[in-house]
């Protein structure tokens, strides 16, 4: 939003010292209760789904129930089968973009060449797995006894890249949305904590590899380093369900105790609901240390019938951007795993390699060290989009 857009923008937003245009505070847990006076509580009920029964559908439809059976058989599935799948039966394996896409017999058709040539292009750049594809699902789930019963809130959490660039300069950056994560209001923090991934959590703790590149890659700093917290108003919710972590925001807080402007709770103790935010205001998620992500609440609003109905699933990845992988800097073709500074057979500092390129270019037939650098095992942001 521009300048130009403050003559337009709601009454009950406003633009902060940051530039940010936030709401004025809310309370999260009376966001329902606000509803219910607006609409009624029968409103705020998802539809449920009733079998019609003939007679029913055709007071409907205002015709008579002949006409609807008739429907019934003319609309079912069973008349979408043809007389030629029964000939050249399409492989339930195979699918158009790979090589046996098209089904034997079919070779000819035009249509079937031109969308068999624009998937294989699509495959090709949008490498998507099964598991990445089931992160987006969000569909209504016809099991009526695991769907929502009642009510409920939902917030929607965007996350940018984190602020510090722990790989190189130009990996991260602080503007770049990382993901947004849909959570249910009654949903403690610490659900959403451990929804968060973040490539440094998978960064080896254990420094300089150069000298033993076939070492194990342990251990990770996810492991070493439990410690995390929320920074939400005047706020530090601290995760504490690990009997190794520590009060990250202790030295802030013994920093500004003169003010006492700020405290610290467990994150485990509080829902969404017991929380007072601003939708459009920077808060702040950091772990291990000092890696530190943006966090935005930027919607709040009821769960809907397009909105994923188990509450297990919940929170909910629905939205990813497609990050570029950073690629070996000598065969320019597969995904970097290794990282070198001050490297003797590179004039860029770092470098990336993949495996087979780093060992080949550094390392003699004897896995002895040739040149001199050092190596780090790196992890790829892209390898989660």
């Amino acid at each position: 939003m521009d300048d130009n857009d403050e003559d337009v923008m709601p009454e009950d937003m406003y633009r902060d010292e940051s530039g940010f245009v936030v709401t004025p505070l809310v309370h999260v847990g009376d966001f329902l209760t606000e509803c219910e006076q607006v609409v009624g509580s029968e409103e705020l009920m998802l539809p449920e789904k009733i079998q019609k029964s003939t007679g029913e559908m055709a007071e409907m439809m205002e015709t008579t129930a002949e006409v609807v059976e008739e429907l019934e058989k003319v609309c079912s599935p069973e008349m979408l089968h043809s007389p030629a799948e029964d000939d050249h039966p399409l492989d339930i394996g195979c699918s158009l973009g790979t090589s046996k896409g098209i089904p034997e017999g079919a070779e000819h058709l035009k249509t079937l060449q031109l969308r068999h040539k624009k998937y294989g292009k699509m495959d090709k750049r949008y490498r998507k797995t099964d598991v990445s594809r089931d992160c987006f699902n969000a569909a209504i789930d016809d099991e009526e006894e695991i769907c929502v019963k009642k009510p409920t809130a939902v917030l929607s959490v965007t996350f940018f890249r984190a602020s510090q660039a722990i790989h190189q300069s130009n990996v991260y950056r602080p503007h770049f949305v990382d993901r947004a994560i849909l959570v249910m209001a009654d949903q403690k923090l610490t659900a959403l904590r451990d929804k968060i991934i973040c490539a440094a959590d998978l960064c080896v703790a254990s420094g300089e590899y150069s000298q033993v590149p076939d070492a194990p890659q342990e251990p990770k700093q996810q492991d070493l380093y439990k410690s995390s917290y929320f920074v939400i108003e005047d706020t530090f919710y601290n995760d504490h369900r690990d009997p190794l972590s520590r009060d990250l925001s202790k030295v802030v807080l013994d920093w500004m105790k003169p003010k006492k402007t700020m405290q610290s709770k467990s994150m485990d103790d509080f829902t969404f609901n017991d929380l007072d935010i601003r939708l459009g205001y920077p808060y702040l998620y950091n772990h291990l240390g000092n890696c530190q992500h943006i966090m935005v609440f930027t919607d709040l609003r009821l769960l809907t019938n397009t909105d994923c109905q188990d509450p297990s699933m919940y929170p909910v990845l629905i939205h990813k951007p497609g990050w570029k992988r950073v690629i070996c800097t000598c065969c320019n073709i597969y995904t970097s795993k290794w990282k070198t500074y001050a490297d003797s057979f590179s004039n860029v500092d770092p470098s990336f390699y993949c495996e087979k390129c780093f060992k080949m270019l550094h390392y003699d037939k004897h896995d002895n060290k040739l040149g001199s650098f050092t190596a780090y095992p790196f992890v790829d942001p892209g390898i989660f989009s």
